[in-house]
């Protein structure tokens, strides 16, 4: 107990500092940036001027977006590497040195490099009869001063002739959303489809020429009321009956009512494989649920759609598709192992003045206690280690535990290591205690939440810890991970 207090108190803070940041910038006039706010770096060059008075102090690090790190010359101008960058930026200049490390001396002011217009979404009508449709940019982000040019086309997807286009345009003093309205003709093929086309562009004298793609949709042009038909949303399903998403529930609405309506289910060549609802008199819904079943058999995966047929009060014939996919995935339980080096996985150590942490052959790691002097406040030897884990389906893990393969070191009596694990407040918990026979030791299995970090992501990690005293000298040749997860295929 007192080894495993005097462990954490210890490791823990050396954990803290390894993951601490830089500290705060120090203005050094060793930098000059250029006076841009905004550029295409397939245009304009961003070139800083360095003039660095204390080059004993350390080497200068220049951090770009999309470039990562760079050292800096004492002297001259350098061309900053922005090819892979886009968007908002800025340019960070650090000082580092041994042992004190690197820290922040210059940044920048923002900028934004422009490659393309960054475009998030498009409002728009519903498509598929005709009339006009007022199309709003939503979420949209332009050069200022600049005049956008918004050009739309239909094309007829079986020819690929363009059946209708229009433009608009927003001038360089217009700070509001502007709308463009493409009109949808009236003598387009019944049930042909047709794809609309959204396309923007800017001509700048310092960005040059930017253009961005809105919108390429696909439609069945139907002029009988079938924007009067609205699904409600349906995400794909997975009809293996294994508790997850089992089954479709679909619906359709209609504010002016159908009747002689049916909601069904059709696979992509058009053929019924369920009927899900139906109605002779006026209804305002359709709904009702589907387990992926077609004549008693689960049916192939794929492009499925739900599919509304009906009349309106009017006469008109309504006749709306939806897609949604069916998936033959299922939920498993799979368990994973992998051999974790020990000085490959070392995040941090703590060893006392009278003890040592010697580098093995192979990759391990050897934890000497009482090598110089017989001090016990002085005798701890501790590493705390790290690795991934698969990403599991919803962060689902079971049976998480890490093994030592190892022994007591050459001519030790009485060794022993102390195994466990740090939760993400840094507690160390699950404390197991190896004896010195060479082999593979088992560590303790968790299942616990807090102990698993960034679960739920696609790089989830676990970190463990191992330490001795009172004269134990211990070699950790390899560790050993395994895990069961859930996994979704």
């Amino acid at each position: 107990m007192k080894l495993r207090l005097l462990l954490a108190s210890l490791v823990v803070p050396f954990v803290a500092v390894s993951l601490a940041g830089p500290s705060g910038a120090e203005p050094s006039g060793a930098v000059t940036f250029p006076d841009l706010t905004r550029l295409n770096p397939e245009v304009t060059d961003y070139v800083i001027e360095v003039h660095d008075p204390s080059p004993e102090l350390g080497e200068l690090r220049l951090v770009a977006p999309g470039s990562g790190e760079t050292t800096l010359p004492a002297q001259g101008a350098v061309t900053v590497d922005l090819a892979d960058a886009r968007g908002p930026g800025v340019i960070v200049v650090k000082r580092c040195s041994e042992p004190s490390g690197c820290r922040e001396i210059e940044r920048s002011e923002p900028f934004t490099i422009w490659r393309d217009l960054l475009l998030f979404d498009l409002d728009h009508a519903a498509l598929g009869r005709a009339g006009d449709v007022p199309l709003r940019l939503l979420g949209y982000q332009f050069p200022r001063n600049e005049v956008v040019d918004v050009d739309w086309k239909l094309v007829d997807v079986a020819s690929g002739t363009t059946v209708a286009a229009g433009s608009g345009a927003r001038g360089e003093d217009e700070l509001a959303p502007f709308r463009v309205v493409a009109t949808i003709p009236d003598d387009l093929v019944q049930y042909a489809s047709y794809r609309f086309e959204v396309g923007v562009g800017v001509d700048s004298s310092d960005l040059g020429t930017l253009a961005g793609r809105v919108l390429d949709d696909e439609f069945l042009f139907d002029n009988d009321g079938n924007d009067d038909v609205r699904f409600k949303k349906v995400d794909g399903f997975y009809p293996a009956q294994d508790g997850y998403r089992d089954q479709l529930f679909a619906g359709a609405s209609m504010s002016r009512g159908l009747r002689k309506a049916s909601l069904d289910v059709e696979d992509s060549r058009g053929r019924r494989v369920a009927r899900l609802d139906d109605a002779t008199t006026i209804v305002s819904q359709l709904r009702g649920t589907w387990d992926g079943r077609s004549k008693g058999k689960i049916v192939d995966a794929g492009t499925y759609y739900l599919r509304v047929r009906g009349e309106d009060r009017a006469g008109n014939k309504a006749d709306v598709r939806q897609p949604f996919e069916v998936f033959d995935e299922r939920l498993r339980w799979k368990t994973w192992s992998s051999s974790v080096s020990p000085r490959k996985s070392a995040l941090d150590s703590v060893v006392g003045r009278c003890s040592s942490l010697k580098k093995l052959r192979g990759g391990g790691l050897g934890l000497y206690s009482q090598t110089s002097c017989r001090k016990p406040g002085q005798s701890v030897v501790a590493t705390v280690h790290g690795a991934y884990l698969p990403a599991a389906f919803e962060g689902s893990y079971r049976d998480v535990r890490v093994d030592v393969r190892g022994g007591a070191a050459r001519g030790a009596d009485d060794a022993y290591l102390v195994l466990g694990y740090l939760d993400r407040q840094g507690r160390f918990s699950n404390r197991t205690q190896l004896d010195g026979s060479r082999g593979l030791h088992r560590g303790d299995t968790i299942s616990d939440k807090d102990l698993i970090r960034d679960r739920t992501t696609e790089r989830p990690y676990i970190v463990w810890q191992t330490g001795l005293s009172e004269g134990s000298r211990y070699d950790v040749q390899g560790f050993r991970m395994q895990v069961r997860y859930r996994s979704l295929e």
